[in-house]
């Protein structure tokens, strides 16, 4: 409406002609146009006031939308959160009640058995005989084909054999290190597999169908080591290799002390073969199997490696030798060292195992140069060995095999050494058998 009015002034203010209008009309009209262009400017200003208003309270409205909004969102992602839970919630339930299941049938499953035996009992009318073999005892004694005509009360005894049931010796065993001695618990682990429920009953275990298998091997044992000369002699070649009798043996064993314990039964009672709980000075080892022992008799239980004897194995040197220029043979002396130490409180036996090569040629020797004293079978020498470190000797096995017995004292160390000499033809080659 304003805009009309100002636009039919400016009309009508371009119609006039100064010379035919007064100056009183045209001071009217100037006041007429002059007050609607002020009315029209406090409008717009008015209006401009109120588009202002307008803004802020469309961007509080906005504001207050978009928190709105985000309540109405941090809402729903609560309940979907929740949602999600009670669903993972609900899925794990499901999943444990599953897994209890199949562990359950798996149990189960142990002691059912597919076989099912049925016991027919037959019961003759005619009274029985004063026969041993009778499965009916009278209270009463009657005579031969006579017949009662009172009840009489019977005692029926069944005996029958049911499959799927089975027993395996079970034992803990404590071993004391300082005082040497040990403990063990016998325990018989049962196994009821039959279509039977036994309550109460009364159990006799025999071991008269028991069936053992081959003991369990843990610590490393030596092998018969044999050396010979080729057939083949290679030309322009004064010395045998000897690297092939440096790196056989038992040197690349591992070097570690194993820990085995021997044992007495000293009781009457027969151990049979199974497992035993192996405690060492307060400290739960592991579960072993141990071999049938008699009264009276030993047995031996490999206890792992021990961390408490510190084992040094030197490397293995070879040092040639020319026996002769005109004999035509060379020679070699092979040396290894090993040296042990006892950390412990106590005093500990040890058994230190080595071997030389065997010879299958006559003509390729191997000689032991120490221990000096070691020729044959059941040789035995004294360890040189310091009174406070201990004692000890070494002992010559079959087959090449030295073996060190040694008892060392708490927190002492000792060193053995195995030096053997080889002689062989010169120019031939050596290889192991």
């Amino acid at each position: 409406m304003a805009v009309s009015i100002r636009e039919f002034l400016d009309g009508y203010a371009k119609k006039m002609d100064p010379e035919h209008v007064d100056a009183e009309m045209l001071d009217g009209f100037l006041g007429l146009y002059t007050r609607q262009r002020m009315e029209g400017l406090q409008r717009h200003r008015q209006a401009g006031v109120e588009y202002g208003k307008g803004e802020r309270e469309l961007a509080r409205l906005v504001k207050r939308k978009e928190k709105i909004e985000g309540r109405l969102k941090r809402a729903r992602e609560v309940v979907k959160k929740k949602e999600r839970r009670e669903r993972e919630k609900r899925a794990t339930e499901r999943a444990r009640k599953t897994e209890q299941r199949k562990m359950k049938r798996e149990e189960r499953l142990k002691f059912w058995t597919t076989r099912v035996g049925q016991v027919v009992v037959h019961l003759d009318s005619q009274a029985g005989t004063s026969r041993r073999s009778s499965i009916v005892e009278r209270v009463e004694r009657l005579s031969v084909g006579e017949i009662s005509s009172e009840p009489v009360d019977v005692t029926l005894r069944l005996s029958y054999v049911v499959p799927g049931v089975s027993w395996s010796s079970r034992y803990e065993l404590r071993i004391n290190t300082p005082s040497s001695s040990a403990r063990m618990a016998y325990r018989a682990e049962f196994r009821n597999s039959s279509s039977e429920t036994w309550t109460d009953a009364r159990v006799t275990l025999s071991t008269s169908q028991a069936s053992f298998s081959g003991l369990e091997k843990r610590i490393p044992s030596l092998h018969p080591w044999h050396i010979k000369l080729l057939d083949a002699i290679r030309e322009n070649q004064e010395h045998p290799s000897w690297e092939k009798i440096l790196r056989g043996g038992y040197a690349n064993r591992p070097v570690k002390a194993f820990y085995r314990a021997r044992v007495k039964n000293t009781s009457s009672l027969r151990i049979t073969r199974g497992k035993v709980g192996l405690t060492v000075d307060g400290t739960f080892l592991g579960t072993a199997t141990i071999p049938n022992c008699a009264p009276g008799d030993f047995f031996n239980v490999s206890l792992g490696v021990d961390p408490s004897i510190l084992v040094t194995y030197g490397k293995p040197t070879v040092r040639r030798l020319n026996t002769g220029f005109f004999t035509g043979h060379v020679g070699a002396v092979f040396r290894r060292t090993c040296w042990i130490k006892n950390t412990k409180g106590v005093a500990v036996d040890i058994t230190v195992l080595d071997q030389v090569p065997v010879s299958e040629d006559k003509e390729l020797q191997v000689e032991i140069l120490e221990p000096k004293g070691l020729r044959e079978k059941g040789n035995e020498v004294k360890l040189d060995m310091e009174t406070s470190h201990g004692s000890g000797k070494a002992i010559m096995e079959k087959k090449g095999e030295i073996k060190w017995v040694i008892h060392l004292e708490p927190g002492k160390d000792v060193r053995v050494v195995l030096e053997y000499g080889t002689k062989a033809p010169r120019g031939s080659e050596v290889d192991t058998a």
